[in-house]
């Protein structure tokens, strides 16, 4: 009887093995992670140095420049960074103007959050500066989330919030101080016939 070396087979069996595992090594078997699920990722979009307009009626309600917007995995939460040159428009004119370090919108909720410095501007000289506001567009609220400080021709009113209601056209503001220019609000209200 002849004795056989099956030694032979089992090393180029083994090399070819090797040579498949190197091969294929991204490739089941080898890989045992290929079908676990992964989450998608928060940030599904992300576009740098976009110009949004947002229109309502065939009329442009406003504009913004905006450094970067990200758009949330749910699709319902939207990121804007580095926001500048926001214009709001009455009947197609600029009434006022707006910058802000960052804003948070949720459609869902139908709400925006302003944070990281914001500056409003009115046609008129009147400008508000605060770090943060929330936007209810339901209830047609604006809230300060910080200490906020209004400025116009007449002088300065600081406060600790400031609250503006807007479908009852009022302003609160709590804790107030100010510097006010009496010759400034004196001639504001004779062409206005006051004193």
């Amino acid at each position: 009887m002849r004795k056989t070396d099956y030694r032979l087979p089992v090393l180029i069996a083994g090399a070819a093995l090797l040579v498949s595992i190197a091969a294929f090594r991204s490739y089941l078997p080898y890989v045992g992670d290929r079908y676990l699920t992964r989450e998608p990722p928060a940030i599904i979009l992300e576009i740098d140095d976009v110009y949004l307009v947002g229109m309502g009626d065939k009329t442009k309600l406003w504009s913004l420049n905006a450094r970067k917007v990200e758009i949330g995995r749910d699709r319902a939460i939207t990121t804007l960074s580095g926001i500048s040159d926001g214009k709001i428009f009455d009947k197609g004119k600029t009434v006022l103007k707006m910058r802000a370090g960052r804003a948070i919108y949720d459609e869902r909720r139908e709400d925006l959050q302003l944070s990281s410095g914001i500056e409003i501007a009115g046609t008129e000289g009147q400008r508000v500066v605060a770090r943060g506001a929330h936007w209810d567009s339901r209830t047609a609220l604006l809230t300060s989330t910080s200490r906020v400080k209004v400025s116009g021709q007449w002088g300065d009113v600081s406060g600790d919030d400031l609250v503006v209601d807007l479908r009852n056209e009022n302003m609160v503001m709590r804790n107030v101080s100010f510097r006010v220019s009496i010759s400034e609000l004196e001639r504001e209200a004779r062409p206005k016939g006051g004193t």
